[in-house]
């Protein structure tokens, strides 16, 4: 064992490693795949071989190198090779729409009142019928350059 250690460092710092390489192996498939996962694991058996058996800090440094350097690799983001993704070719269902209406089937518009004391409460002539009326709001103004 190293120079005068404190016994439980060894599965102290075996613990922590395990927990950084298990993070590299973690979904691994989808990010860089199991590469930096692999140099975690010889860079955590390194470290705790030149750390706890030949007392080597060489090794030590080395391996920390390596630890961090797959993990730089894991978390580099990856180029998308296909470019811009395009927009899906089937249609888009509503937010909180229960059954088969899509947005290209189905077009609605809602006028929610907020209880405001000007409204009191009342739609605007324009919106009282089934919805908004283009000849009632080109009446008020709706659609007029502003001179």
């Amino acid at each position: 064992m190293g120079a005068d250690l404190p016994a439980y460092l060894l599965p102290l710092t075996a613990l922590f490693l395990a927990v950084s390489v298990g993070a590299l192996g973690f979904r691994a498939e989808r990010r860089r795949g199991y590469g930096p996962f692999i140099v975690g694991v010889l860079a955590g058996t390194l470290l705790l071989l030149g750390k706890f058996a030949a007392d080597a800090p060489e090794a030590v440094y080395g391996s920390l190198v390596l630890l961090i350097g797959a993990s730089a690799w894991t978390a580099w983001p990856i180029r998308s090779t296909t470019g811009a993704r395009s927009a899906p070719a089937e249609p888009q269902l509503q937010l909180g729409s229960l059954g088969v209406s899509t947005m290209t089937t189905k077009r609605k518009i809602e006028v929610f009142s907020a209880g405001c004391p000007a409204c009191d409460a009342k739609l605007a002539d324009c919106c009282a019928g089934r919805g908004p009326e283009e000849p009632t709001q080109r009446a008020a103004g709706l659609g007029q350059p502003i001179s």
